[in-house]
């Protein structure tokens, strides 16, 4: 009978081989390899090799050949493939991580879209008022913040220019009549060609803080009132370093 060449063609194994090197760690390739290059030899050996050249020598170099670039080849797919893999995994369990971070606070993560809208909103954002869904698609300044005019315009101009902003002050008064206050930050986002798609950044709450400081403001109010408008004589020392008193200040 006929002999027949049992050796599967090189146009056919490497799409083969790329694809399995792209799904597979060096690891598992690295025995896929040995497989192949011992499946290779042995047909050589059997006189079912493709690889014939017109000496032994000629034989053997390209047969080492075809295995060294298999080999190689193989392996390069699969290790620039695992590290993009280890790159976007760690890239998402960073920005878990964040975000899990700001919902245990009174921070929200936010994200807009190239249109400057919210395209994606954390569920700490109810500190003010409003449910994630409800910012989807609009953009910052169509909301019931109160945001005085000169201001927004300098903010919208900073977004045009598509540069980083912090602490973009934003206030809301809610149904109970109270005003909370707010800190917006963004970064922008670019893509690989630098193109730019949208910010992403962290809002949080500073009612606390503003209460603290106009409570702060009005007992320094209520004290130079009384220190000013005193009929008794009111004199102010300190005390310096060395533990000497030291005049300060005294009304009228």
């Amino acid at each position: 009978p006929e002999e027949q060449d049992l050796t599967l063609p090189g146009d056919a194994l490497f799409p083969v081989a790329i694809a399995l090197a792209m799904r597979f760690a060096p690891r598992e390739i690295a025995i896929f390899n040995a497989f192949i290059a011992t499946a290779t030899l042995a047909g050589h050996i059997s006189g079912f090799s493709a690889i014939q050249g017109e000496t032994v020598v000629g034989t053997l170099v390209g047969l080492h050949g075809f295995i060294a670039f298999f080999v190689i080849t193989t392996l390069a797919f699969s290790a620039v493939n695992l590290e993009r893999r280890r790159a976007t995994s760690g890239l998402a369990e960073s920005e878990g991580r964040f975000r899990s971070l700001t919902e245990m606070g009174n921070d929200w993560y936010w994200e807009y879209g190239p249109d400057l809208r919210f395209s994606l909103v954390s569920s700490g954002v109810t500190a003010t008022g409003y449910e994630p869904g409800m910012l989807l698609g609009k953009p910052l300044w169509e909301l019931g913040f109160e945001i005085q005019p000169p201001i927004l315009a300098s903010h919208q101009k900073v977004l045009g220019a598509h540069r980083p902003f912090r602490d973009f002050l934003i206030k809301r008064p809610m149904a109970s009549g109270e005003m909370r206050f707010f800190l917006v930050s963004g970064d922008p986002m670019f893509d690989s060609g630098g193109v730019f798609t949208g910010y992403r950044g962290v809002g949080r709450e500073i009612t606390a803080e503003k209460w603290a400081e106009e409570a702060l403001r009005d007992s320094e109010q209520r004290y130079a009132s009384i220190f000013h408008n005193s009929a008794a004589a009111i004199i102010v020392l300190g005390v310096s370093e060395d533990g000497q008193f030291r005049f300060e200040s005294c009304n009228q």
